[in-house]
């Protein structure tokens, strides 16, 4: 049985929150993923990829479709509203809404619509609190460094 495709307003949304989270700072990469169990060109998975404080790369991933699955690689729990993801790259328990409904379009009249633009999309909120978690571990991805620089491993030999 083939599943539905998304609607037309999902795609609206995510186009809209995609430009969005290209032009945010320190995000480096926006990949879409084709899911090899659907249609090739549902748009359904996508990950993100910034940059902390020292250049260091960190990324997360979404299932988006029906609902968001978010999957993070980080030491605690993720919690942004009704999404919760466990650290350790576990995929979240996902939210049922259709977060694709009911955001409010940009009011062209406004004058600062970027700033309202970022407030309401769900991805690029994501992404914000993300980088706030990132930012929390800086000393802990500042020993692993250290750790992975100066750490040998010596093959035994065998006799």
């Amino acid at each position: 049985a083939t599943s539905m495709p998304p609607p037309l307003e999902y795609y609206h949304a995510l186009l809209l929150q995609l430009r969005t989270l290209q032009n945010m700072k320190n995000v480096m990469d926006v990949t879409l993923h084709k899911d090899n169990n659907r249609n090739a060109t549902d748009l359904t998975r996508v990950s993100i990829t910034c940059q902390d404080k020292k250049k260091r790369s960190h990324t997360w991933h979404a299932e988006l479709y029906p609902a968001i699955v978010l999957t993070v690689d980080l030491p605690a729990d993720f919690v942004l509203e009704d999404i919760t993801v466990h650290g350790g790259a576990n995929a979240s328990k996902s939210t049922d809404k259709k977060w694709w409904v009911n955001m409010n379009t940009v009011n062209h009249h406004n004058d600062d619509p970027s700033s309202l633009q970022e407030k309401q999309q769900l991805l690029p909120r994501i992404q914000q609190h993300f980088e706030q978690t990132i930012n929390n571990y800086q000393s802990l991805f500042d020993e692993l460094d250290d750790l992975d620089s100066n750490l040998w491993i010596l093959e035994s030999r065998s006799s």
